[in-house]
């Protein structure tokens, strides 16, 4: 399983902040260097991740909720994949996207709403992999959104 969803969420004002810098470093060193500044637009949503403490946690993407023990998983995952960037040890080594590895089918919408709503599921891998296409795939994620908000057994 890749890590796409947790590159992108965080430090993404990083880069431009860094450019930024050394732009204005530049200017101040050289009076006649004419700067060339980069402007920083945050997401318009972001996955917000929430533990419980009981070995489940709340989760929201895009206006829609899910819980349960898989989405506690999949913010260990993250988190455990942040502190690789710092060095530590990965925590699932296996799971670090190949190059060149083939993807699977998008999921239906049907499948998606049954994944995202599978509160009792420890996998967070499918779960990860429907978020990944609802942000790849704007009707994909319209469609899902405009099911779990009708969906009739939601907890």
């Amino acid at each position: 399983m890749g890590c796409s969803l947790q590159r992108r969420a965080f430090m993404q004002e990083g880069p431009i902040l860094l450019h930024n810098i050394r732009e204005y470093i530049d200017q101040f060193l050289n009076r006649d260097y004419d700067p060339s500044l980069k402007t920083f637009t945050p997401q318009d949503d972001f996955l917000k991740l929430l533990i419980l403490g009981n070995g489940s946690a709340i989760g929201a993407k895009w206006g829609i909720a899910f819980h349960g023990q898989w989405v506690w998983k999949l913010k260990d995952y993250i988190d455990r994949a942040w502190m690789y960037l710092f060095g530590h040890e990965h925590p699932y080594p296996d799971e670090l996207k190949k190059e060149g590895q083939e993807k699977s089918r998008p999921p239906t919408v049907d499948e998606a709403v049954s994944i995202l709503l599978n509160s009792e599921s420890e996998d967070y891998k499918s779960p990860l992999v429907v978020l990944d296409a609802m942000r790849d795939d704007e009707e994909l994620r319209k469609a899902v959104i405009e099911k779990m908000r009708t969906f009739p057994n939601k907890q």
